[in-house]
């Protein structure tokens, strides 16, 4: 989503300069607006990390678990925490990490949600975890946000590339917007 906004931005004006903003991962200034563009790279939106059992016991250790990911769902991750205080516009593009059995398998290093410190019991699946990250975040980011700065959430980008992974075949299909039947069947959070 940032690299096709920078690259419909650069069709107006090529007057870019690149550069890498305080807290960023990378940013772009199109001089004639004095528009900047940052990226922050945070794959969950919020704080996350490896997760084992403790010898005590606890909730999620009587429900069989061992080691998993926890998931702070009502705590923003520090790659972009600060980042509505500073900038104009918010766009957040997340869902691909929430679904990706390599780095979250359910049965070898689940994701466990944890909310005000606390495992959420019973146990989330990734999409209702998606949704109750989403929730906070979006209440984080109201309430940090610039005077009339602007949010835009989106979850996941719309698949557009069909007939294999990124790197083993396939290619672009789509060459049109998605229908807004389409549109009515991707997940949203209300």
């Amino acid at each position: 989503m940032f690299v096709s906004l920078v690259c419909m931005l650069r069709g107006v004006n090529g007057e870019v300069r690149k550069w890498r903003p305080a807290g960023a991962d990378r940013g772009f200034t199109f001089l004639r607006y004095n528009l900047t563009l940052a990226y922050h790279r945070t794959n969950l939106l919020v704080r996350y990390g490896s997760w084992s059992a403790s010898p005590n016991g606890g909730p999620l250790e009587s429900l069989g678990y061992k080691q998993g990911h926890r998931i702070d769902v009502d705590i923003a991750d520090q790659t972009w925490a600060e980042a509505p205080s500073f900038h104009d516009i918010l766009i957040f593009n997340t869902g691909h990490w929430w679904w990706s059995s390599s780095k979250f398998d359910p049965i070898q290093s689940p994701m466990l949600f944890f909310e005000k410190g606390k495992p959420i019991i019973p146990p989330l699946l990734p999409p209702e975890g998606l949704d109750l990250t989403l929730k906070h975040m979006i209440t984080f980011a109201n309430k940090a946000m610039r005077p009339n700065g602007l949010k835009f959430f989106s979850t996941q980008s719309p698949r557009h590339f069909e007939g294999g992974d990124w790197n083993e075949g396939g290619s672009c299909q789509r060459d049109q917007p998605l229908s807004s039947e389409e549109v009515s069947k991707q997940q949203c959070v209300d």
